[in-house]
């Protein structure tokens, strides 16, 4: 059997992989947490460096595996406690450092075989045409990895976009809807809430105007304002609440009919509380007395006459029969004696 001089592997120019990934971690490993590690390794280990600029478009075309993946598989390495992640803004990419045991660095490990030329890169066909990363450029030709200290040190950006300066005024207008109802809401983490914002109106198309009209009719509605209090809750009902704010502009005859259902049910749930407040209740002056009435209860105190209407809010309606009532009892002791 002859050999094909054009079969085989290139010449030898591999990639240092400790052992234990292989001879432990392989079987324990997903397919795609096995291709973003390896990746990871090629462009640190294979660099003779400890970290490198690698971009999720980089990452989706070299293994094959989606960016949504490629951040869990990231996350699981990181947890492993195998690399550490600086994250990068919406211009940079993200910077990958490999964690070794031992304290030396990787510089020094004679690892057996020289650094891929620029040129080898330069002929590599990876399937695309989309422009080559940063990370792709050898060290000492115009490229070299951002010391990681440095990296941490680096204040962050701020955000001056038409979307961030929008999302700070609906965060902040959302926060004083919240607090009108628990003045000791704990403050939350605003960007956060600003990052949420930015998203529905720059990926989501969802205007500052429409947004801030749904957080008012939000917290107009006894159920949703207990139910949406951060903006990612918005942000996931948002479709059901624009389309319920939107009905109930179109149909102020249903809304109306809704108020009045709910009035009627409190004016009864108010007869019924009469009621048993007044059961078994004896007056020993007629001057002096409470009786029920269509409208409400009709507390009079020596000619004078109030009414309690059965329509205001439940737990008010309560508190103003027991202060009537107190207050009854107290004119007839003065009346008696």
């Amino acid at each position: 059997m002859t050999h094909d001089d054009d079969n085989g592997l290139p010449a030898p120019n591999y990639t240092q992989v400790p052992n234990f990934i292989i001879d432990e971690w392989m079987k324990k490993l997903s397919s795609a947490e096995f291709k973003v590690i390896s990746l990871i390794l090629r462009y640190t280990a294979g660099y003779h460096r400890r970290s490198a600029s690698i971009s999720f478009n980089h990452f989706e075309h070299q293994t094959g595996v989606s960016r949504k993946w490629v951040r869990k598989c990231c996350k699981k390495l990181e947890k492993l406690g195998w690399i550490r992640i600086l994250h990068g803004d919406h211009e940079t990419s993200n910077t990958y450092e490999i964690l070794v045991k031992k304290e030396e660095s990787l510089k020094n490990l004679d690892l057996g075989y020289s650094t891929p030329q620029s040129s080898e890169l330069k002929n590599l066909d990876l399937g695309y045409s989309t422009p080559q990363p940063r990370v792709l450029s050898t060290p000492g030709v115009g490229y070299s990895a951002p010391p990681i200290k440095k990296a941490k040190k680096e204040k962050e950006k701020k955000d001056t976009s038409p979307a961030a300066a929008a999302g700070c005024r609906l965060s902040d207008f959302l926060l004083m809807k919240i607090k009108e109802m628990d003045p000791t809401f704990k403050q939350p983490n605003l960007k956060a809430w600003v990052k949420v914002f930015s998203l529905m109106m720059d990926e989501q198309g969802r205007s500052e105007n429409d947004i801030k009209a749904v957080i008012t009719w939000v917290f107009n509605n006894d159920f949703w304002c207990t139910n949406i209090l951060s903006p990612s809750k918005l942000e996931k009902q948002y479709t059901a609440l624009f389309i319920s704010m939107t009905k109930d502009k179109e149909n102020p005859k249903a809304k109306q009919a809704e108020e009045t259902t709910t009035k009627l049910k409190r004016i009864e749930e108010n007869k019924a509380s009469a009621t048993k407040f007044l059961l078994g209740k004896r007056f020993p002056d007629y001057r002096n007395s409470m009786k029920m009435r269509d409208q409400g209860v009709d507390c009079q105190s020596n000619g004078a006459s109030e009414m309690i209407g059965y329509a205001i809010d439940t737990e008010l309606f309560r508190k103003n029969l027991q202060h009537a009532y107190i207050k009854n009892q107290q004119v007839a002791r003065r009346t008696s004696s």
